[in-house]
């Protein structure tokens, strides 16, 4: 009489989201126009992924809870008009600027974008000097941080633009996203 092993079966893993974020460009500042560059968030990987942000890349309500890194010397102003802003002015030393500083007002809403592979999610960013930064543009490297999260299982990543601006007042810029972690990790 045959009888067949008994089978064990294995809790289903999921598959890390492939993902990549990539930074460029658009122009330098300028007498006509400040500093633009844009963000890129390309699904690298064979599956499609569910993802859940703001109403525009970089910038979700991530609440208090979310450890996140905004610089406070630049100012990152969304093209798409799901952050609202005051305008910013030119000064007379032609730096791009806000007149006040203070935290950007994001929409309270997560909205779930599907990235079929190689599909990718961007936005583009105007870059001003910050009203409290004494030097226009100042020398350094400057980090934007968002999260962004699947639905099932619920997870989370962090997204990171990086500006490395010159003595020269010339941007660089490149990307990053973070492993994802789960719910559970988080808390």
């Amino acid at each position: 009489m045959d009888t067949e092993p008994p089978t064990t079966q294995s809790p289903k893993t999921v598959a890390q989201p492939a993902l990549e974020l990539t930074g460029e460009v658009k122009r330098q500042a300028a007498a006509a126009a400040p500093a633009r560059v844009a963000a890129t968030l390309t699904n690298v990987g064979s599956e499609t992924v569910r993802l859940g942000y703001g109403p525009t890349l970089l910038f979700t309500d991530t609440g208090p809870s979310e450890d996140v890194t905004r610089t406070d010397t630049l100012v990152f102003d969304p093209k798409s008009r799901g952050v609202l802003r005051a305008d910013p002015v030119q000064t007379s030393a032609g730096c791009w600027r806000y007149q006040a500083d203070g935290r950007e007002g994001i929409q309270s809403s997560i909205q779930y974008r599907e990235l079929t592979p190689n599909d990718e999610g961007s936005g583009e960013y105007d870059i001003y000097t910050a009203a409290a930064a004494e030097a226009c543009l100042p020398a350094g490297t400057y980090r934007h941080q968002d999260i962004v999260e699947t639905p099932e299982p619920v997870r989370s990543a962090t997204l990171t633009l990086q500006l490395d601006i010159d003595e020269q007042q010339r941007i660089a810029v490149s990307g990053e996203v973070s492993a994802f972690r789960s719910a559970a990790s988080t808390q």
